[in-house]
């Protein structure tokens, strides 16, 4: 067991931890101290790291389906919101901070409340919870957080490497904790000691860096509970709730963080309630066996991205991510080819925000190739985006003034640019399946490295078989008199079915 960089004073210094499971023990008293958490005597804390997974949660009797295993209040999980760090920062009624934390994403501010809760050492009321925290290091985890850049090239064309960004990453953190450091005196607390460092910003910078990798494997998105949903609902103008796709606030939570998790043997869940955050099982456990987490319908790539690790057992959520600028690019070459003129790209977004279904990408799933799907599995928003691309500017001018859209179908015109759009995605990949699949063969191919070529080949998978389904729709079109034939329906909602509920 090894604990945080040593980057405090003594009085505030962590006490030498004999083992996991002296530092585990201590953190379950501390657990089940706190108003409102709850354990099931059913369970236990267990060192596992004789099997490589350090801390994890054993069955100690048989549990039944869907019995609570422990639960955690909400202002015991350690968020920017539960902490007091921002009432700090007020308190010096600096503006320029006040902005800056107002451009901060939710994970950064993750950051910074834990940075300053453990600079309180014993005076913070997570400190238990610290100690048994991990030190993790770019040698124990594999999230994209730490590829380096030619690691991250190993995932060619993958849509998931423009949501990591470790420059931007590291730039931000070090700037605000900077920021602080330089205009609020004493914030940090035990982390600084300019006295002893010939770079005084050096600890808080590499415990910084030490907390961004701990929520990158560690924390959790910290979803509405069912009914808070159901009262957003209630409160919905003409009977819709939207769904903003605002980034989720994020929290470490205790107890439900030292659980393992895996695909294949998923047996509890996290559950968003009223009173607290459950860890409900979601089938018999048997006495002896260790209780995994489940991520959710998570594809490799985001399972990748933020665990550092893959498995097959999340293989069916694959996706891959076509851009609306690739579709409106292509369309506008298809077009040419024919010897016309498509509508300018800010007419068709407008258009298409009026119809509620604009986005800046669409996700092709392995249902886009799945005969028994025929064309519903493809997203309703992506087909109208099809359709607004094939427009000429006088159409878009027409369609405005109906003031209403069209039926998602898929008819000749739009499965055609589909296929030419799936093409030129396919270009994008360096390699081709087969040449991935003779890579893999390789007895002595980094970990890394791998993993990336079984991403980047759950992608292609998905494209090689759509552009055959698109293809085998095309000849089934063009084998009959009418070439407008409808040959399918994404939706039988249309676009809102994606963005909106019906109350």
């Amino acid at each position: 067991m090894r604990s945080p960089p040593n980057y405090y004073k003594e009085e505030n210094a962590i006490p030498q931890i004999r083992s996991i499971d002296d530092a585990s023990n201590d953190c379950l008293e501390w657990f089940r101290s706190q108003p409102g958490a709850k354990v099931s005597p059913k369970i236990r804390l267990a060192n596992l790291s004789s099997q490589g997974r350090g801390c994890g949660v054993v069955a100690t009797h048989d549990i039944e389906e869907d019995e609570e295993l422990f639960c955690i209040p909400h202002d015991l999980v350690l968020t920017p919101a539960n902490s007091d760090f921002r009432d700090k920062l007020e308190e010096n009624n600096d503006e320029y901070i006040n902005e800056k934390l107002a451009e901060t994403e939710p994970w950064i501010m993750l950051v910074l409340a834990m940075m300053y809760e453990f600079g309180k050492g014993k005076d913070s009321r997570w400190w238990p919870y610290f100690r048994l925290l991990p030190d993790v290091n770019t040698d124990d985890m594999n999230c994209l957080l730490v590829w380096t850049k030619s690691e991250l090239e190993e995932l060619q064309a993958s849509a998931i490497i423009d949501k990591v960004d470790n420059t931007k990453n590291s730039d931000e953190i070090e700037e605000i904790c900077c920021t602080i450091l330089e205009r609020v005196a004493g914030f940090w607390g035990s982390i600084y000691r300019e006295d002893d460092y010939a770079d005084p910003f050096g600890p808080v910078r590499t415990l910084a860096h030490h907390f961004a990798r701990l929520i990158m494997a560690y924390a959790f998105d910290l979803e509405k509970s069912e009914d808070e949903v159901e009262q957003e609902e209630e409160e919905g103008e003409d009977g819709f709730v939207e769904d903003r796709d605002e980034q989720l606030p994020k929290g470490m939570v205790p107890f439900a963080d030292m659980l393992n998790a895996d695909g294949d043997r998923k047996n509890a869940r996290l559950c968003h309630e009223t009173d607290g955050l459950k860890m409900m099982s979601t089938k018999k456990i048997h006495a002896g066996e260790e209780i995994f987490n489940d991520y959710g319908d998570l594809p490799r790539s985001d399972l990748l991205r933020r665990y550092g690790y893959i498995s097959d057992e999340y293989k069916k959520y694959d996706v891959v991510e076509i851009s609306f600028e690739l579709i409106f690019n292509v369309s506008q070459e298809l077009q040419l080819s024919k010897g016309q003129a498509g509508a300018a790209s800010n007419e068709i977004i407008s258009l298409l925000e009026q119809w509620d279904a604009y986005d800046d990408s669409f996700d092709l799933t392995r249902e886009c190739g799945d005969r028994s799907q025929k064309l519903s599995g493809f997203d309703p928003m992506l087909i109208m985006t099809l359709k607004a691309t094939t427009l000429t500017a006088d159409e878009v001018d027409v369609m405005r003034r109906l003031q209403k859209p069209p039926k998602p179908f898929l008819e000749e015109s739009s499965i055609t640019l589909l296929k030419d759009v799936v093409i030129a995605r396919q270009r994008e990949y360096v390699t081709s399946l087969a040449e991935d699949a003779n890579l893999l063969q390789s007895a002595d191919l980094p970990r890394r490295k791998r993993m990336a070529i079984e991403v980047r080949m759950g992608e292609k998978e998905i494209l090689a078989s759509t552009l055959q389904f698109l293809n085998e729709e095309l000849e089934k079109i063009r084998a009959t008199d009418d070439g407008d034939t409808v040959m399918g329906i994404a939706s039988e909602s249309g676009p809102e079915n994606k963005r909106r509920r019906k109350v």
